[in-house]
């Protein structure tokens, strides 16, 4: 969980560590995003993801702990949204797989949809650098960038309900 408050009263705890300025910014719009018009008839939820063998890890060329898991429930769709806030200025090989997650997350989705045919996954990451910056002198378009399931933390409040929004119409 993102704070949890144990019973005897005592101090509130942040779980696994406090937020940075941009987690904590990507929180807010998550919030904003879940009181908005848009997604009155789904349920959100939030939750910080362990890491380092605690975590749930999402495996490909390196283990991957995404920062946060968001489930959206839509009636009886259930929506798991993997989200890694990071710079993209630099890409190399871990960088290129968690971006890559973004399409190739839909196998293991096929593999759940066997058993329950209204699991969806989807993986973004969540760009605290600006898209002329992406790719360090591959400037990106946003357009570009979402492709990829790339969505910038720039744009706020119109970037996530997009992101998320995205989520729930690409399984329609």
């Amino acid at each position: 969980p993102l704070l949890w408050k144990t019973k005897e009263g005592g101090d509130i705890t942040v779980s696994p560590v406090a937020l940075n300025d941009g987690e904590g910014r990507m929180v807010e719009y998550v919030l904003s995003a879940a009181e908005a018009g848009t997604f009155e008839k789904v349920r959100i939820y939030l939750m910080r993801n362990l890491s380092s063998g605690r975590g749930v890890s999402l495996f490909g060329d390196y283990s991957f702990y995404p920062d946060f898991i968001l489930w959206m429930l839509e009636g009886k769709r259930q929506h798991i949204v993997f989200i890694d806030p990071k710079g993209l200025v630099h890409f190399d090989s871990r960088t290129t797989s968690k971006v890559l997650l973004h399409s190739n997350i839909k196998e293991t989705e096929k593999k759940i949809q066997k058993q329950n045919s209204d699991i969806f996954l989807h993986s973004y990451i969540w760009s605290v650098t600006l898209p002329k910056d992406i790719g360090a002198g591959k400037p990106m378009t946003p357009k570009d960038c979402h492709k990829q399931g790339i969505y910038l933390s720039s744009n706020g409040n119109e970037e996530m309900r997009s992101m998320l929004q995205h989520a729930i119409e690409s399984c329609r």
